[in-house]
């Protein structure tokens, strides 16, 4: 689990947290995936790694939610 924007947390395919806490969790799931764990050790982001794997995606769409949450409270 990490803290997010202002009480938005993001889980790791977790939908038991999305169950008790619905108005606290983002609704993009990170995918646990072979992408995710090589890119630090090639000393890149995901999305410099491999954009079209489905760990950039999810993550992509987690910063998609949190402009719209923001731009939501503007």
């Amino acid at each position: 689990m990490s803290r997010g924007i202002k009480g938005c947390y993001v889980f790791f395919e977790d939908e038991n947290v999305k169950k008790y806490f619905p108005q606290q969790v983002c609704e993009a799931v990170i995918p646990r995936n072979i992408r995710l764990a090589e890119a630090p050790s090639h000393g890149k982001s995901i999305i410099s790694y491999d954009i079209t794997s489905s760990g950039a995606l999810a993550y992509i769409e987690l910063a998609r939610e949190v402009v719209g949450f923001k731009e939501y409270l503007s």
